[in-house]
């Protein structure tokens, strides 16, 4: 009987190993004030298609790395309008024009996100 313990709970270690994101140690996926974050990622989640990656908020924008469905990805940027809430203003599938977002900003949205991911 000990030994079966043993032998789930290895088990359940290497699961718990191998379920760990590429490059996590190398960045963080969520960043800025948390109620932002929230705001941006309950947004996006609106579509039960969509899964949330990692948001970055930075002042008045967010960038967003979304699953959309099972067949595609993509960087969102959202800018907080008037009333605090979130818009997006440019994304879909791959990489967004950042020239939507003054360049200081954008720098620290595509900043310290895990290792291959971010701009």
């Amino acid at each position: 009987m000990i030994r079966l313990i043993r032998t789930l709970a290895a088990f359940a270690i290497v699961i718990a190993v191998s379920n760990i994101p590429v490059g996590a140690d190398s960045g963080q996926w969520y960043v800025g004030p948390a109620a932002d974050v929230a705001a941006v990622r309950a947004d996006v989640l609106a579509d039960r298609d969509n899964k949330v990656g990692g948001v970055h908020v930075v002042g008045d924008y967010a960038l967003t790395q979304v699953y959309m469905g099972t067949e595609a990805s993509g960087m969102w940027v959202y800018k907080r309008t008037s009333g605090h809430r979130w818009k997006l203003i440019e994304g879909g599938g791959g990489m967004p024009d950042l020239s939507v977002v003054p360049k200081s900003i954008a720098r620290q949205l595509c900043s310290g996100w895990p290792k291959g991911y971010g701009c």
